[in-house]
């Protein structure tokens, strides 16, 4: 486990999390109707697991970024008929596609939990790892902690473990910060950073994650990652390397090259 910001120490685990918290958790979703359903039964699986250890959950949120394929109706329709655990779940909708990142943010400005966490509708990412980085974060005293996806991606397509290696890579050159994986769509951050979250600077397309972690480095913020496995994708991905990759690129740059923009200045936990 690697930590990146005002310090370098690695961090040890426990086996609780200190104080019980109220977690939410935003799911960004645009034409997923074939994996919606799955992982949000994964995760209904997961609540009373989380609970004995002190983490509750206190709402799932999809936002349903202008979906065509009836993902939205597949969410009511798992909502009615499949929760065991009876998680409270808020479907939120956009009626025309705003992007990944407006749907980030939309999720997070109603977040009503201490925790907030978010991670894509599209099955790669495994939710039983949440706790493990809300401990991670505690303990090294982080703002926000990622699931590192590189250390172990075995189902990654292999042009987009290039291009996510390639991206950290001139990251850390640039900015002499050991980054393990910028990109990764799994994350967990305190309340009290929503509003940097959130912010009008970060952009609201798929390049919203890279940005993130880019905003966090250049503002000097404590960042902890853990690797987490990464499965294979249920249905078709939105990404398009071909298009995609030379914007991300470009954004690095434009950062490195940029003086840092004014945020909400994130609250001591």
């Amino acid at each position: 486990m690697k930590r990146n910001g005002r310090s370098e120490n690695e961090c040890e685990t426990s086996e609780k999390l200190a104080v019980r918290r109220r977690l939410s958790i935003v799911l960004p979703c645009h034409n997923e109707v074939e994996a919606v359903g799955p992982v949000l039964h994964r995760l209904d699986g997961l609540v009373e697991e989380w609970s004995r250890n002190d983490l509750e959950l206190h709402e799932v949120i999809v936002v349903d970024d202008g979906s065509t394929d009836g993902s939205a109706c597949a969410v009511d329709s798992w909502a009615a008929n499949s929760t065991r655990s009876g998680m409270s779940i808020r479907l939120v909708q956009h009626e025309e596609r705003k992007g990944y990142g407006a749907a980030i943010k939309t999720g997070i400005n109603m977040a009503e939990g201490d925790l907030i966490a978010f991670y894509d509708v599209d099955g790669t990412y495994d939710p039983e790892h949440i706790p493990s980085l809300v401990r991670a974060m505690n303990e090294s005293n982080a703002l926000m902690a990622c699931g590192d996806r590189l250390s172990s991606c075995e189902h990654m397509p292999l042009t987009r473990e290039i291009g996510n290696r390639l991206f950290v890579g001139t990251i850390n050159l640039l900015f002499g910060t050991r980054v393990v994986d910028s990109c990764t769509g799994m994350r967990v951050f305190p309340r009290s950073m929503s509003d940097f979250f959130a912010h009008q600077h970060l952009p609201n397309g798929l390049d919203y994650s890279l940005a993130l972690t880019l905003s966090f480095l250049k503002g000097g913020h404590g960042l902890v990652e853990m690797p987490i496995p990464y499965a294979r994708r249920i249905g078709r991905s939105k990404l398009r390397v071909l298009s995609d990759g030379p914007r991300f690129y470009m954004r690095i740059i434009g950062a490195w090259l940029r003086p840092l923009q004014k945020s909400s200045k994130p609250e001591k936990r």
